[in-house]
């Protein structure tokens, strides 16, 4: 099995205040800007979304 690399991928955990991963969380740890709370592609996520990183 290939490891993507979804450091680029914000973290759910994070968002939501309970990711006990900290600094060593390969997820990225990013507040949504004001009004963006869009949901990430479970696509993209599993790196089979057809708008690779213009989704």
């Amino acid at each position: 099995s290939s490891n993507a690399d979804v450091s680029h991928v914000p973290c759910k955990f994070y968002r939501s205040g309970g990711c006990t991963a900290g600094s060593s969380c390969i997820f990225a740890h990013v507040q949504p800007e004001a009004g963006q709370q869009k949901q990430p592609c479970q696509y993209f996520q599993k790196g089979s979304c057809k708008f690779g990183r213009k989704c």
